[in-house]
């Protein structure tokens, strides 16, 4: 079953700043450096809303058979759900591998240590696949997934 991304509201307003903030840092150099105004900022800020534009639309995560697939652009994961350990709620910053468009999500641990930071639009269900894969796996903060079957 596939799983899309969300795309929180922190995540945009995060890239929307980023971008004016670009835009605002390359419209100054070139009024203080060039006599005439350039379009570069302009191009460079089109190119960086569509990049994120792509990342959002092919960002999302597969579970089949006994493997979760988490694939973004050119990164792809796979994953053996019986190798999971456990899924928390958290934000991406502990997270050092990161295949998600959101600040909020699920932090996945397999193996013994590793993990990777998702996000995808329906967790409640996304977890009770898992669940059902991989009943041993444990889910922090518990009564938030409410996976008791």
């Amino acid at each position: 079953m596939r799983f899309n991304s969300k795309l929180d509201k922190q995540f945009k307003i995060f890239f929307f700043i980023l971008i004016v903030i670009g835009l605002g840092v390359l419209t100054i150099r070139n009024l203080l450096f060039k006599d005439e105004f350039s379009i570069t900022p302009f191009i460079l800020s089109v190119i960086s809303l569509g990049f994120i534009y792509y990342n959002s639309k092919t960002t999302y995560y597969i579970i089949e058979g006994n493997e979760l697939i988490c694939k973004s652009l050119f990164l792809k994961k796979k994953i053996e759900i019986n190798s999971i350990r456990k899924v928390e709620k958290s934000n991406s910053l502990g997270s050092l591998f990161k295949i998600a468009t959101a600040f909020h999500g699920l932090s996945i641990h397999y193996n013994k240590f590793d993990d990777v930071f998702i996000s995808p639009e329906n967790h409640l269900e996304f977890c009770k696949l898992l669940k059902e894969q991989n009943p041993s796996i444990q889910f922090i903060p518990e009564k938030e997934f409410h996976l008791n079957s």
